[in-house]
């Protein structure tokens, strides 16, 4: 048997909000569906045990008033802690900018290599790859350019 029309009312049953026509409907079905029978004892014992909970406690006085005044009070600030924080997170990507670029600099700043000790040093190793090499198979050529070259530490 379908219920579902049937359990939909039980609550307005309960709390005599049916008319008088869908209260026989209903009561004659109760008589005949012991499921749905069963589930208005149960939505009844559930209505009992409501009614004999102690009712909640009371708020204290002024509590809404000093509830809306606190968030009158955040508002008004709100505005001022957005600003300060906009302001200081800004600072901070200016500061990482400044930071990484003279950092980038640095890095890529160098000594030309005609006054550096390193280059002299790569001179003379490279004259001496490139004396060796050219009394090999490689011919004279072969270690001039390109395959043997000395880089910086």
């Amino acid at each position: 048997m379908w219920c579902f029309k049937y359990r939909k009312w039980l609550g307005a049953y309960i709390d005599d909000e049916l008319d008088q026509k869908r209260i026989e409907i209903l009561e004659k079905h109760l008589t005949g569906c012991s499921r749905c029978s069963k589930e208005l004892a149960e939505l009844r014992e559930q209505w009992s045990g409501l009614a004999e909970m102690e009712p909640p406690p009371s708020t204290p006085v002024g509590l809404r008033a000093s509830i809306l005044d606190s968030l009158e009070k955040r508002e008004k600030s709100s505005w001022l802690d957005l600003r300060r924080e906009l302001v200081f997170q800004t600072a901070c990507a200016v500061v990482c900018f400044i930071i990484g670029f003279a950092g980038g600099a640095m890095l890529s700043w160098q000594k030309s290599p005609e006054n550096s000790v390193i280059a002299d040093a790569c001179e003379s190793e490279m004259k001496l790859v490139s004396e060796t090499f050219n009394s090999t198979v490689f011919g004279p050529d072969y270690g001039k350019e390109g395959v043997f070259r000395c880089v910086p530490r």
